[in-house]
């Protein structure tokens, strides 16, 4: 063989021997380039350092403290039902009442023969003293001064009572046949203090659109769909809608609206004032003529006869006036606490049985939400704990605060989930707020400080212990595992982690396709 021809051949096999390694080299190398890069994806977690929250939460339902069913100590017929079902009343509150006017009038017949007696007693006492005389005297003195003060009082009440009737909801109802459908709007509070009716007509000048009142205020004045226009001193004020067809319009404002949503409440408020400004006069008027009765006492002569008979009187007339008004009273239902009216089944002129509960009332003054807490936060839960409340009923965005006020001692056990009863008081007063309404409590157990926590997602488990990513070479796809040692976690899944890795690591989640 050729010496060239040799030579050649042993190049061809030793480049072909040469080509065959560096082909399988780029393929190891293709394979691990996408083994480790292109394949690979970060999802970058957000760390953070600042406070790590535990919030418990669990739904439940308002309650009331009390619900009580009223009734009438004996059978008669209706006289009058003082209150409607969603009225709230007070504790000692009139809501019905039987007719009665035989048991009201020996009641002032017991109340007379009363003073009678202790009259006929005094004047076979000795005469007083000239100290106990002005005694008397001043007691006489105070007794009208309070009379006076307790009247300018309910005055008072009742002359605000009836302001709120005539400021029911205010609106202006169109009238005729204007083209105009919408109204305008009514502000302010009216001040005249008297009823009646504002006539509102809306017309067109040179100047543009005007409106004149009549009725209870005589006003002139421009339309304007933003500056509020006085209407003449009744202290309202009127806004008019964004409407070419204003023109032509008539509207009355009547005062009091009583086609208005709060009136019939504003309305009983009033007359409920009206009946207890009688009462506190009459027993005021009262004070009065015993004081008035204790003076003439003491003025009188001294008789020495008949003291314990004169005594023996008084007594019997004690209990004759205590039993009249028991008999009284046993006509009369009266709110023995707070609440709010959910029920009644009794009308005007119907016969009422004795001992039938006919008027539910639910106390509202003390509402409170229970709900049941797992047994594996309830250790957390402690009394006075602040809890923040919010209901389904009032959306999202009513939030309002409470406190825990009660936690059972023992358990409830339902599927073999055992959970804790606890109550949880409202702060704030709404009464939007109702029994019966869904709610959701969050109670903070845990507010730890400056603490650096992240996602709990970001954590794997590897050989019984925690990792996490963390990436060295993003662009190149290089990353490695680091073991962390966490502690607690918070509100969000959010994990403290107390050694490992520090807030400036690229910590990702890693993803394999």
């Amino acid at each position: 063989m050729n010496p060239n021809t040799l030579e050649k051949t042993k190049l061809f096999f030793l480049r072909k021997n040469f080509l065959v390694p560096a082909f399988l080299l780029v393929v190891v190398l293709v394979v691990l380039f996408l083994k480790n890069g292109d394949n690979i994806t970060f999802a970058k977690v957000e760390s953070k350092t600042g406070n790590l929250i535990q919030t418990v939460r669990a739904t439940g339902q308002v309650t009331s403290e009390t619900d009580l069913s009223l009734f009438f100590n004996k059978q008669g017929v209706v006289k009058k039902v003082s209150v409607k079902v969603g009225d709230k009343v007070s504790v000692g509150q009139v809501l019905a009442m039987l007719d009665s006017k035989s048991e009201y009038a020996k009641v002032t017949e017991a109340r007379g023969s009363l003073l009678a007696a202790k009259a006929r007693l005094q004047k076979v006492i000795e005469g007083a003293t000239n100290e106990e005389i002005n005694l008397a005297q001043v007691a006489l003195t105070n007794a009208k001064r309070d009379y006076q003060s307790t009247k300018s009082q309910q005055d008072t009440l009742v002359a605000n009572a009836y302001n709120k009737v005539l400021n029911s909801v205010f609106e202006a109802t169109p009238v005729g046949s204007g083209v105009s459908t919408s109204a305008p709007t009514i502000s302010g509070v009216y001040k005249l203090g008297k009823e009646g009716t504002i006539n509102l007509s809306v017309y067109s000048t040179g100047d543009g659109l005007k409106f004149s009142t009549s009725g209870l205020a005589t006003e002139f004045g421009s339309v304007s769909t933003t500056t509020p226009q006085m209407v003449g001193s009744t202290g309202l004020y009127l806004v008019f809608p964004t409407s070419s067809n204003l023109s032509g319009t008539n509207f009355t404002i009547s005062i009091p609206n009583k086609n208005a949503s709060d009136y019939l409440a504003n309305e009983n408020a009033y007359k409920s004032a009206i009946e207890t400004r009688e009462v506190a006069l009459s027993s005021a008027t009262a004070l009065i003529d015993q004081k008035n009765a204790e003076l003439d006492l003491k003025l009188a002569k001294a008789r020495n006869s008949d003291i314990d008979l004169a005594r023996a009187d008084v007594v019997s007339a004690e209990g004759g006036l205590e039993q009249a008004q028991a008999n009284y009273e046993n006509n009369i239902i009266r709110a023995p606490k707070a609440g709010t009216v959910t029920k009644i089944d009794i009308k005007d002129g119907e016969i009422a049985d004795a001992k039938t509960g006919v008027i539910d009332i639910q106390d509202v003054e003390n509402l409170y939400v229970e709900v049941l807490i797992n047994e594996s936060n309830i250790a957390n839960i402690t009394l006075n704990q602040p809890v923040d409340v919010t209901f389904d009923a009032l959306g999202d965005l009513a939030k309002f605060t409470g406190v825990v006020v009660q936690i059972d001692p023992s358990s409830v056990t339902t599927d073999g989930i055992v959970n804790y009863k606890i109550k949880v008081s409202i702060n704030e007063k709404d009464p939007n707020i109702r029994p019966g309404m869904n709610s959701e409590v969050s109670i903070v157990t845990l507010n730890k400080e400056n603490v650096f926590s992240i996602p709990k997602a970001a954590i794997f488990d590897k050989e019984g212990k925690s990792y996490v990513s963390v990436v060295t070479n993003e662009k190149s796809k290089k990353y490695k595992e680091v073991e962390v040692v966490t502690g607690l976690v918070g509100d969000g899944n959010m994990v403290e982690v107390l050694s490992g890795v520090t807030s400036i690591d690229y910590i990702a989640i890693v993803t394999k396709n």
